[in-house]
């Protein structure tokens, strides 16, 4: 048996990604909301107690990797795998975006 240096290699993996139907800036930053059982989601008295109106809420920091036909890409940057990668948000009636899934949501406003 030979005797050899240890060697190591660290990965940075890519975060979530999610799609709005806007332009934005490639390379600028932001921050989007993760809510669990936001209001509409399910019935009101349904959810879990201390979730009325939403529960484990994290403001997560996002950057515009890329920008295809009026659709920008948000990467998350920080650690979070709570979501479905990919996802594409909606416009809402304030002007904000959101995408669902599940019990989950995330926001962004421009």
């Amino acid at each position: 048996m030979r005797e050899s240096e240890s060697k190591s290699i660290s990965v940075l993996t890519r975060g979530i990604r999610i799609r709005v139907p806007t332009t934005l800036t490639v390379g600028s930053t932001a921050n989007v909301t993760y809510l669990e059982y936001p209001l509409g989601i399910v019935p009101i008295g349904t959810e879990p107690s201390g979730f009325f109106g939403g529960g484990n809420r994290q403001t997560l920091p996002v950057k515009v990797v890329s920008v295809s036909n009026g659709i920008s890409t948000l990467e998350i940057t920080s650690k979070f795998s709570n979501f479905s990668d990919n996802q594409l948000m909606q416009k809402l009636d304030d002007g904000s975006f959101g995408v669902f899934n599940g019990v989950k949501a995330i926001y962004y406003k421009n």
